[in-house]
């Protein structure tokens, strides 16, 4: 239901009432979703299983090795995936390229794959205390529609004030005003 409901959201206006009718039950759904995987290992849920949950771990395991061979295999680098996602780049690569390696990866795992966003520059902030490394689950990017997409920063929380919500978005859209990665990191980081 989610899936067809993502498809069809694709089809729509934005701020169409439609739309946000779309987006309100894919939370909605997602939520659902989620927190019956988080419940579904833990012992003390009278309806949980922890071989239920640990096969869905394997099986999610088992998927994202197998994205990550296809994508691998067509010229692709992943540069992130986390349970349900994988973000791929590949030099020169258009909406179509993507499009098929989505088929492809659906075809090696039997899943129903799609493009979720389709990112024209994307960023993951590295840890506080390990500069070498990406901090898990946050990155923000905008997209080649010129829509702002953020995970696991600031601007996220639903008690963070409107003005620093749209100062950081502003700030966003700012740096990834460029028409390369190379003038994002030389003047886009300036602005």
């Amino acid at each position: 239901r989610r899936l067809a409901l993502k498809r069809l959201r694709r089809t729509l206006a934005k701020g169409a009432d439609e739309r946000r009718f779309c987006d309100e039950r894919i939370s909605a759904i997602k939520m659902i979703l989620v927190t019956i995987y988080g419940v579904s290992g833990c012992c003390r849920n009278r309806f949980g299983n922890p071989v239920v949950f640990e096969e869905i771990n394997r099986r999610s395991r088992e998927a994202m090795v197998a994205a990550k061979r296809v994508a691998d295999a067509k010229g692709y680098q992943a540069v992130y995936a986390d349970v349900d996602s994988i973000f791929v780049t590949r030099d020169g690569a258009s909406l179509a390229d993507y499009s098929d390696l989505a088929d492809a990866i659906g075809s090696e795992t039997g899943l129903s794959i799609s493009i979720d966003r389709h990112f024209k520059f994307l960023a993951f902030p590295m840890l506080r205390r390990d500069r070498s490394s990406a901090a898990l689950k946050r990155y923000f990017g905008i997209t080649y529609d010129g829509e702002v997409d953020a995970r696991g920063i600031e601007m996220r929380r639903g008690d963070l004030p409107d003005l620093i919500r749209r100062f950081q978005e502003d700030l966003i859209r700012a740096v990834f005003s460029c028409r390369d990665s190379a003038e994002v990191l030389s003047v886009g980081v300036r602005m």
